[in-house]
């Protein structure tokens, strides 16, 4: 029941639950994303190169299935003089030739020990051009507050499984649209203060459970 393991209380007022998918396909590999997320994608890279932001690195922790990389590979092909790298503790991806088509540059190893973490920040540190990180690994919270501190004016960092509150998602997503929560905005709000990292197009990101902060000048 919602109110044995969320803490509130079921009511009129609760919309009406059903079951929700955790995990959809884009072309040949598995994501756990939302149905619409290729499209919010799409348009979350339009926007960018409309107002400027020129992504010329994409960092994904968490590759899991494949499937957002392989999206993301496309999306930045189209951009073009671009890379994406994808970081995760383990080979989960049944067809590999996919994202090796793609130019995607694949990463084994936890990002919180010495040599990945540092791998990370140089990836950071050399981009051309913006850089677009996206914390959609095992502790998203953490991964959020370790990565923020090098990214540079331009930046855009990324978190999946977000939700602003608790209320939020049990009114508008559990049941509804996206059933998992790893992060919210308390868990992020300090460190977007002390490194300037201000909502950017989440009206596009945050219905698919995703935030997004760029880094803005101090």
């Amino acid at each position: 029941m919602i109110s044995e393991q969320w803490g509130v209380s079921d009511g009129a007022h609760m919309p009406q639950r059903s079951p929700v998918e955790k995990s959809c396909l884009f072309g040949e590999l598995s994501m756990a994303q939302m149905p619409d997320a290729p499209e919010r994608f799409r348009r979350l890279f339009e926007a960018m190169e409309a107002d400027g932001t020129h992504i010329t690195t994409v960092i994904e922790l968490g590759t899991a299935g494949g499937g957002l990389t392989s999206l993301l590979g496309v999306c930045m092909r189209r951009i073009g003089n671009s890379e994406v790298h994808t970081f995760d503790v383990q080979d989960a991806v049944p067809k590999p030739i996919v994202l090796a088509a793609l130019g995607v540059h694949r990463h084994f190893g936890s990002v919180f020990e010495t040599p990945m973490r540092q791998g990370i920040e140089w990836l950071i540190a050399s981009s051309t051009g913006s850089v677009l990180l996206l914390c959609d690994n095992g502790d998203k919270p953490r991964e959020f507050q370790m990565f923020a501190p090098y990214l540079r004016e331009g930046d855009v960092i990324m978190a999946h499984d977000y939700m602003r509150d608790l209320d939020t998602f049990v009114m508008n997503f559990l049941g509804l649209r996206w059933n998992w929560m790893e992060i919210q905005e308390r868990d992020i709000a300090a460190t977007c203060v002390a490194h300037n990292l201000e909502p950017y197009h989440e009206d596009i990101t945050t219905p698919m459970a995703w935030c997004c902060r760029r880094k803005e000048s101090a």
